[in-house]
């Protein structure tokens, strides 16, 4: 469940609120936004859902409660309704630019390699494979990548990653 309260809701009555959903032995997550604080409860509220419902609608400094049935709630956009923007370093994850990542973990088969890049250029993307291995980066394109990099012959591969998207 999300409990949205009013604009104008006090401390208090915030306060009130996750009170009540504490005491139910259900925990409650706070997202204090621009407008309105929204309370989201976690917790299996099983036939109790009506019941707590009416509880909290009738609780001063409450707008609205709604269910949410999401195993997600934390993260859905019910309860955090903006983008989450994160800056790492000198760039910044989640602001509408594209952002890749990968690790050494990434590919953890050669299988999984070789059917990720045959299933993603079969949809239209483009996809390009940095390795240490010219083999590898052969094989790759031969069933799609569009690009190859070898980071051992190109020191400077990550500028060419750059170059191919276009920044």
């Amino acid at each position: 469940m999300l409990v949205v309260m009013r604009a104008a809701a006090t401390e208090a009555e915030i306060i009130g609120v996750k009170g009540l959903i504490l005491a139910e032995g259900l925990t409650p997550f706070e997202n204090a936004g621009v407008a309105h604080t929204v309370i989201a409860i976690v917790g299996e509220i099983g036939r109790r859902r009506e019941a707590l419902r009416s509880r909290l609608e009738a609780m001063a400094g409450v707008a609205t409660v709604t269910a949410i049935s999401k195993p997600y709630k934390l993260v859905s956009r019910e309860f955090h309704p903006e983008n989450t923007i994160i800056p790492v370093l000198d760039t910044v994850i989640g602001d509408g630019s594209l952002t890749v990542m990968a690790g050494p973990c990434s590919v953890e088969s050669h299988d999984q390699l070789m059917e990720t890049v045959d299933f993603v250029a079969a949809h239209g993307a483009t996809v390009i494979v940095t390795s240490g291995d010219d083999d590898k980066l052969a094989r790759v394109k031969a069933i799609g990548a569009s690009h190859g990099i070898n980071r051992h012959s190109t020191p400077e591969w990550a500028q060419a990653v750059i170059a191919l998207t276009e920044g």
